[in-house]
This record gives C-alpha cells, structure tokens and sequence, in this order.
C-alpha cells in the first residue's frame, strides 16, 4: 500500500514533488507512471537495459514526458555519453520546464564539463523555483567564486548561510573570497567557523595555516599545518605550504624536507621544485 517514499537527505522541492506524483496518481490512474517507477527502480539497480525498456515505453504512451527523458538521459550519463544525455535533459525542459530533477542531472553534466556558465544558469533557474534550498546558492557562490567574481560569490555564500548555518562550505568559500582580498584577519573567522563544523576538513586547516602565515603568526601557521598532515600524511599542498612557513623561518633543512615530500606525493609538483631547486642553489 505505499504510495511513494523518501531517501534521507531530502529537500523541500524532493517533498513537494512526491506529494505533486501521489495526487495525480490518485486523481488519473494511468499506464505510465508505473513504467516510469520500474524504469527508475532498474536504474537504481544497475539493470540499464530493463531500465531503458520502461523509460522507451513510458515515452510511446507519453512522447513530451520529462520523468522518461531524464530517466533515458540518466542512463547515457551511466554510459558516459554526456552529449546525448545534455540533448536529452534539454528536451526534457523544454517540454517541462519546473521538472526539476531534469535541471539537478543538467548540473550534474556541466560540473563534469567544467562550464561555469552552464551550472550558473541551471543552478539559477532551481534556485529560482526553490528559493530555500541551500544546494543552490551554494553551487552559484562556488561558481562565481571560480570566475573571479568576488561580490557575487559572497552574495550567494551569504545567502547559503542565512538558509542554513551549519554547512562548512559556505563559511570556508567566504574564508577563500577574503585570503583574495588580503583580508586575512577575517578570513581566519570564517575558517574557524568552517572548523567548528567540520574540525576534520584538511584543506580548511590548510587554508588556516596559509592565513596566519600570511599575517606573519608563522608558529601558528605551522601547528595548523601539522594538524592537517595528522589527518592526511600524503597531502602534497601541506607538506609545501609546512616548507615555506620553515623557508621563511630560515629552518632551511626542515623546508627541503617539506618540499621533498610534497614531491614525493606529487612529482609534478612545479612549485615544490622550483622552491627546492631555489634553496639548493643558495646552499651550495
């Protein structure tokens, strides 16, 4: 007798979207939606074949049905054909435009393809429809953020925090727009905040570390840095970060060490060698 269900986390729009199918359920029975449900269900489970028999047949009943685009769509992502799942997910709004699973497989592709403008455009839309859901302005703050565009991006991490205080994400991206404004005082506060979250974050510590050596505090610097590596060994952003803070200690030997480690968990890091390269130079 379960007429719908949902997986923990859910958003509002998750909720309302249940509610919307439940009724028309109720209200029109229909050969459809059920093929849709066991598409959905063979997807889940990895069975893609059954699962692109039922979305081609859901269609065949009803051709402009978003539910079955997105569900063919899901598939071709499975299969790493991005294009013709972007093709197919584009129809999809076209024919619904509120069908919001559609537009969170949309930003799905983009963030694979790297386009900012694309996730800026979807996320805006969805944000649009669901104003109080946090996943958006959080997408929009991050890609502003990556396009350089400072007073945008603190909008939306703002924004992010006012619906919902407690995502790490949003406190550290404001921590990130401050370290390019040079305002490292703040960009601490907002660090610290993002820790008191999430104490275990390494590139927070990282960030941290980076903002108190910034100021000169290179002591404290060093400690968060320390932290860090007690959660990830291997992390070649800390290890070189450690080395600058003793280059700039004149702890020579510690920094080569640092540096040494960096590359030895990244070979290709430039930065690691030049600095090395630099200081044996001025050794011998």
């Amino acid at each position: 007798g379960i007429d719908g269900y949902l997986i923990k986390p859910f958003s509002y729009e998750d909720f309302v979207t249940q509610l919307i199918q439940m009724a028309r359920r109720a209200s029109a029975p229909d050969d459809v939606t059920p093929l849709l449900e066991q598409g959905e269900e063979a997807l889940e489970a990895g069975d893609l074949a059954k699962a692109e028999e039922n979305f081609l047949k859901a269609r065949v009943y009803r051709p402009n049905s978003a539910r079955a685009l997105t569900g063919i769509a899901s598939i071709e992502m499975v299969k790493k054909q991005f294009d013709i799942a972007l093709r197919q997910l584009q129809e999809a709004v076209a024919y619904n435009a509120n069908y919001i699973p559609a537009y969170r497989k949309l930003l799905e592709i983009f963030e694979h393809k790297g386009d900012n403008g694309g996730m800026i455009r979807t996320a805006t839309i969805v944000h649009a429809m669901s104003p109080d859901n946090p996943k958006y302005t959080l997408i929009l703050a991050k890609c502003y953020l990556e396009l350089n565009n400072l007073e945008g991006s603190e909008e939306f991490y703002r924004k992010t925090i006012r619906l919902s205080p407690k995502i790490a994400d949003a406190h550290k991206g404001l921590g990130n727009i401050c370290m390019l404004r040079k305002d490292y005082e703040r960009a601490r506060k907002h660090y610290k905040k993002a820790l008191d979250i999430d104490k275990d974050d390494i590139s927070t510590l990282n960030s941290l570390g980076l903002a108190y050596v910034r100021q000169g505090h290179l002591d404290k610097g060093i400690e968060r840095y320390r932290v860090a590596l007690s959660l990830n060994p291997q992390d070649e952003r800390v290890h070189f970060n450690l080395g600058f803070a003793y280059e700039k200690k004149e702890l020579i030997p510690k920094a080569i060490e640092h540096y040494q480690l960096a590359l030895q968990n990244n070979p290709r890091y430039e930065k690691a060698m030049r600095r090395l390269e630099r200081l044996r130079k001025m050794a011998s």
